[in-house]
């Protein structure tokens, strides 16, 4: 049997909006982990905090974690949105990348949102994440194993996808 990783105040630290956003985020965080379904729709109203941390862990609960296809096109969005922090942009990345290892649905919708940011931003250390998850997936679609991280980005080819 997997081991709780919650304690029995994350609950209550999750509805308290006078906590400390980053307790609430890893508050969860647990509570993703251990699939405490009861707390969605709270977790959902956190999909438009004010803080990045708790966007981040709710998009990564509600689509990576446990698979709430609704949650797509709202992750989709994270990732275009230019006004969006870095971190939030990753963790929608991650919670797409995890949803398609997970069901391989939805390849080229990921692949041309993360491509079409990776050309719009101008953060190297944003590009470069990006491009990995975009390695991956694309990879993944492609049933090869051989991938290489941190590789060069080939613009080429993400252009070919943002356009796509």
């Amino acid at each position: 049997m997997k081991r709780k990783k919650s304690f029995p105040e994350d609950e209550g630290l999750l509805k308290d909006n006078n906590a400390n956003p980053m307790d609430r985020a890893l508050a969860l965080n647990r509570i993703a982990s251990d699939r405490l379904f009861n707390n969605e729709p709270v977790i959902e109203e956190l999909i438009n905090s004010d803080f990045p941390s708790l966007r981040s862990e709710a998009i990564m609960c509600l689509l990576g974690h446990w698979k709430r296809t609704e949650w797509f096109s709202k992750a989709i969005e994270m990732v275009r949105e230019v006004t969006e922090p870095s971190e939030v942009v990753i963790a929608s990345a991650l919670a797409l990348n995890m949803y398609h290892r997970s069901t391989l649905e939805y390849k080229d919708e990921i692949l041309k949102a993360i491509a079409s940011r990776i050309i719009d931003s101008k953060n190297k250390r944003l590009q470069k994440r990006l491009n990995n998850f975009f390695l991956e997936i694309n990879s993944q679609a492609n049933g090869k194993s051989d991938i290489v991280m941190d590789s060069i980005i080939d613009w080429d080819l993400l252009y070919r996808y943002a356009k796509g």
